[in-house]
């Protein structure tokens, strides 16, 4: 999903929801369905991640976990980011993944880190729907600091990008170039997309 290779993706989280339904693995099978719903945010198919946004939500109901639930939470946030109909429906679910995740007492997983960071790339889309240049690089820049920090450089040309973009629009020119720079350089995420829009930032 990482590398942007979506149907091999989605084969391979398909066999290993199979194995653990089989094995009826609670906490296995709620981390790869809230998994698997990313992708499916990622593809469009929000049928299906909705799907398994209800199943997982069963499935902590039944066996409660935090920092899952965080993670949830902020599925159904991006599930509601797609539509600008429904847009604003994702507020209450950023604020809840990340008041679990901020407020937590023992250190975080790289990998709830990394569900930490998109959480504030999620208040980096809001603002940007609501044209809030101020918010819109605090998200990102938070984002930023947390990838660098902590070395999960997953999204991290993309929290670049966007930081740009708010700078850029708030006449931070020098600023916004040096994020588009970065943004075309991080050989661990490999976006296509997040470059070339940094590029042609860099050319705007």
């Amino acid at each position: 999903n990482h590398l942007y290779k979506h149907e091999s993706s989605v084969e391979h989280f398909e066999k290993a929801i199979d194995i653990a339904e089989a094995r009826a693995a609670a906490m296995e099978l709620a981390e790869l369905y809230i998994d698997f719903i990313g992708v499916c945010v990622n593809t469009k198919k929000l049928g299906k991640a909705w799907e398994y946004l209800e199943k997982a939500d069963k499935l902590l109901e039944a066996f409660p976990n935090p920092l899952l639930y965080a993670r949830l939470q902020l599925r159904y946030a991006y599930y509601y980011l797609q539509d600008s109909l429904f847009y604003f429906n994702a507020v209450e679910f950023l604020v809840d993944a990340k008041n679990i995740f901020v407020n937590h007492e023992a250190p975080l997983s790289l990998k709830n880190i990394y569900f930490l960071i998109i959480t504030y790339g999620g208040f980096g889309e809001l603002a940007a729907f609501n044209g809030v240049e101020e918010d819109i690089i605090d998200a990102h820049q938070t984002a930023i600091e947390l990838g660098e920090q902590s070395g999960v450089s997953i999204r991290l040309a993309w929290n670049y990008l966007s930081a740009g973009n708010g700078l850029m629009s708030a006449g931070e020119l020098e600023l916004a170039t040096e994020h588009f720079k970065k943004a075309q350089n991080i050989e661990q995420d490999p976006s296509t997309i997040a470059i070339a829009s940094a590029t042609a930032n860099l050319g705007y």
